[in-house]
């Protein structure tokens, strides 16, 4: 029951009462959960307002995707929004709970749960307002900027924006051969069939981005630092008990590396990793982004096991090479084609296209979106490490420049990370969600 701006959307039983008004600035996941749990906490008239370009709610970066091979990289089982309800997606998608299930099914889930929650709340009103959000006032109540002019205020805004687009390295050379951002639609349809591809990262993106353009018989060649692919999910044996002496990223991995069952270890390391991570010295986190990041990621977010399958298949048919090599600096022939030149002075072969899969930027000083204007404006400062903006731990509230929160502005997901590090996978984004309703229905101001 999505309802456009300029749709008459009378909510019953409201007598009369003036609605308190919230807006959400995204409608991926994180924007939709928050919405979901509005609706079903608010028990007096609410408006929400999603700010959302895309004609779909839920889908963001992240299940934009309509390739059915596109999978999620949780279970069926971890993904539920309802989280009294643990087989809630799983029973709807009708899939057992250890399927993975294509990405783009998770968006329509979201959007029939929201529409579940609306309809269910007849005091509730919601509009999908398709405008980008281009600045944000600190203003009592919350004023935002629109891309087409325009002004409107909120009792409470939700910045929810999700992953920031990739930063694009100077080096690489502006041409329609270069493609900085993926996710963008229709980003890899120019690519033909016969074409040699270089990819530069190799993350869940490249291995989105490798599966899809070898499905139509591109070579694909995959560089980064390390040459590390993400692991691939398995059956995960007993959690073990996490020590109380654990302090220091260097105490961490090195009890991570005592257990032969390592992805047990990470399930009972999950649950404290914010807490972990936020006890960590400026000094101890550098060291941990510096270092063992990378071994991080590639074990914390793995892939599917069919989809790690199709992956190897593929180098073992040579259709996708990876090589840790770091590319710094490229040169674009009269052809259009590309020759890549790693910190050894070690060019590759020319390729055909050049596809950074490098991920989200956590930089938010290097950010053209809201939250880099947010930073460059003076509204709110870099998190730790410059990763996202600077939000109590607690309550997700944006804080200004001295540390104070910003009056009315709450933020979920992504842009939390330098606070909480780990803020982007569902259980944390619909905590995050029902810890926002609660609080926004509660103060009533």
């Amino acid at each position: 029951m999505q309802r456009h701006l300029g749709t008459p959307a009378v909510a019953s039983g409201t007598h009369g009462l003036t609605a308190r008004s919230i807006g959400i600035i995204g409608g991926g996941a994180a924007g939709v959960l928050v919405a979901i749990h509005l609706a079903r906490t608010a028990t007096e008239p609410l408006d929400i307002t999603v700010y959302e370009p895309r004609e779909l709610l839920g889908e963001g970066v992240a299940y934009s995707t309509h390739d059915d091979g596109h999978l999620l990289n949780v279970p069926a089982g971890g993904m539920t929004a309802l989280p009294e309800e643990p087989d809630h997606f799983r029973a709807w998608a009708g899939v057992r709970e250890s399927d993975f299930v294509a990405r783009h099914r998770f968006a329509t889930y979201l959007r029939a749960t929201l529409d579940t929650a609306i309809m269910a709340a007849p005091h509730v009103r919601l509009d999908h307002f398709r405008r980008l959000v281009l600045a944000l006032s600190p203003t009592t109540p919350p004023t935002l900027s629109l891309d087409d002019a325009t002004q409107r205020s909120h009792d409470h805004v939700v910045i929810a924006t999700g992953n920031a687009q990739p930063t694009r390295p100077e080096w690489l050379p502006l041409s329609d051969r270069v493609i900085a951002d993926p996710w963008l639609p229709g980003a890899l349809a120019a690519i033909p069939p016969d074409a040699h591809v270089a990819c530069i990262g190799t993350g869940l993106t490249f291995v989105d981005v490798a599966l899809t353009l070898a499905r139509r018989g591109a070579a694909v060649h995959g560089f980064s630092r390390h040459g590390l692919l993400p692991a691939a999910h398995a059956v995960v044996g007993p959690a073990p008990t996490l020590p109380d002496e654990l302090r220091t990223p260097l105490q961490i991995l090195r009890w991570l590396r005592s257990h032969t069952d390592w992805r047990a270890a990470l399930t009972a390391l999950r649950p404290h990793t914010q807490r972990l991570w936020q006890a960590m010295t400026e000094n101890q986190r550098r060291q941990f982004v510096r270092l063992p990041m990378r071994y991080w990621e590639i074990h914390r977010h793995r892939m599917a096991p069919n989809v790690a399958a199709d992956l190897h298949d593929f180098m073992r048919q040579g259709a996708i090479v990876v090589t840790a090599s770091r590319p710094v600096a490229a040169t674009l022939h009269d052809d259009g084609r590309i020759t890549l030149v790693d910190n050894s002075g070690i060019s590759t072969g020319p390729c055909d296209y050049v596809v950074l899969c490098t991920g989200p930027s956590d930089d938010v000083r290097r950010s053209t979106g809201l939250l880099g204007r947010l930073v460059a404006s003076g509204v709110t400062t870099p998190g730790p490490l410059a990763i996202g903006v600077a939000t109590d731990p607690v309550t997700g509230a944006l804080r200004d420049c001295t540390g104070l929160p910003v009056a009315n502005v709450h933020c979920i997901g992504t842009m939390r990370r330098g606070t909480l590090w780990e803020t982007t996978a569902i259980p944390e984004l619909r905590l995050q969600a029902i810890v926002l309703a609660e609080q926004l229905v509660e103060t009533g101001s």
